[in-house]
């Protein structure tokens, strides 16, 4: 991989990174309800979609799946029916923030962080994209393809990383106008109604 080849990857991943989308919204809404380093445990489940796509691009199943009309739906469908149920779920449930000072020291399931963002990232038919035709095209023919997609698989992770922190601190800073609970409501139901939108965008995705 060249530095020139570097130095336009850098900035085209972390212009996806910082598109707002489904696991960017769950992140918020984990963070403003959990706390930053919940929300942060949880993005970790998004790196297993990363990697297991980025294994089936190197094993050349990747670029199968992203033609493949019947695999590119079902996974489309999955995921746009997941988030619709999270969506609904939010603006049914609402959020408890209570004490915003004292987020940290609630009980956090984390795992179910883990497992939620890990399940909309598996589900998203944009990150088999990301793997089997964005990043391949910054690899230099004359190396080798294995240890360049590697490091571009970690660099992508870090560049996700710090995108979903920028997020998550950034609305965090607004919390306290939601400490009311017609407020925590208010807000509740906004992120949900994005996440129904997401997942109604997904259900008209075009392969």
């Amino acid at each position: 991989m060249t530095i020139e080849a570097l130095l336009l990857m850098i900035p085209a991943c972390f212009a996806i990174n910082m598109i707002p989308g489904p696991n960017n919204v769950l992140a918020i809404r984990n963070g403003l309800q959990h706390g930053y380093w919940a929300s942060m445990v949880g993005v970790l489940g998004r790196f297993l979609p990363f990697v297991f796509y980025a294994l089936l691009t190197v094993f050349g199943l990747g670029i199968i799946i992203a033609n493949s009309v019947w695999a590119f739906t079902t996974i489309k469908i999955i995921g746009a029916f997941y988030l619709i149920y999270i969506g609904i779920m939010s603006i049914k449930n609402g959020m408890d923030l209570g004490d915003l000072n004292l987020v940290q020291q609630k009980k956090t399931d984390y795992f179910k962080l883990f497992r939620q963002e890990a399940m909309v990232g598996f589900a998203n038919p944009k990150i088999v994209l990301i793997f089997t035709a964005l990043l391949p095209q910054f690899i230099s023919s004359t190396e080798n393809f294995n240890v360049q997609f590697f490091w571009l698989t970690i660099m992508f992770c870090i560049l996700e990383m710090l995108a979903t922190s920028i997020y998550v601190i950034t609305t965090s800073r607004f919390a306290e106008k939601f400490k009311s609970r017609k407020g925590q409501t208010f807000l509740s139901r906004i992120i949900g109604s994005f996440l129904v939108g997401f997942g109604l965008l997904m259900l008209n995705a075009k392969q």
